[in-house]
């Protein structure tokens, strides 16, 4: 989740400079309410305007593939050969944990 808001927001920060100098205030307002808008662009807005989607996405991609790569050493990391044995905590078949109410 953290990953995804992360690269999230990378993307609205890579495009928004980017685009000030190609499209005008209403049609970065257009364009962030609904993408479709890019086909009603002039053609060499829309092709700029893409390019710099495709790289921003770009950017989001890899931004999301470093935290699945770190996820996936952090669980490799606590991978246990041996499992923890319950019983030897006190908790083995039967046991039950009392848990207290609050009001």
């Amino acid at each position: 989740m953290i990953g995804l808001a992360i690269s999230t927001t990378a993307l609205q920060n890579y495009i928004k400079p980017r685009l000030a100098s190609i499209l005008s205030p209403e049609q970065l307002s257009q364009i962030s309410q609904f993408s479709g808008s890019i086909a009603q662009f002039p053609p060499e807005q829309a092709a700029a305007t893409r390019l710099v989607y495709n790289d921003a996405y770009n950017l989001q991609m890899r931004i999301v593939m470093g935290f699945a790569l770190a996820s996936l050493v952090v669980s490799l990391l606590a991978f246990r050969r041996h499992p923890l044995n319950l019983n030897a905590a006190g908790l083995g078949e039967g046991e039950r944990v009392e848990t207290v109410e609050q009001k």
